[in-house]
């Protein structure tokens, strides 16, 4: 749906109102979980940014050391990434055999 607003004689522009952005937010898999490397001791913690906007999410993603029991235990890095980098590194880390974690929240870590 577009508007156009006039300013005054002969100024004028248009606004393009998205409404369907609240499609868009439902429909977006955002990938909320901890994924862990067999070969190492880290873990990457992926949750939507409550900041981000709802038509145009971000994902932050913490990077953690964590136990053979799966408990983060040592915060590396966070980030902000734009939705779709999120989900092109989730699938990478998952094609590089990362695993869910099924304990995901150490209440002494985070």
């Amino acid at each position: 749906m577009t508007f156009i607003i006039r300013i005054s004689k002969g100024i004028e522009f248009s606004i393009r109102l998205q409404l369907y952005a609240s499609i868009i937010r439902e429909s977006l898999p955002i990938p909320t979980a901890w994924l862990g490397s067999p070969s190492t001791d880290l873990c990457m913690f992926f949750i939507r940014d409550p900041k981000s906007l709802m038509s145009y999410p971000s994902v932050m993603t913490q990077l953690w050391h964590y136990t053979e029991e799966g408990i983060p235990t040592k915060l590396i890095n966070t980030r902000r990434l734009e939705y779709k980098n999120a989900l092109e590194t989730w699938h990478e880390l998952q094609s590089d055999a990362w695993q869910l974690i099924e304990r995901q929240i150490n209440d002494d870590a985070s």
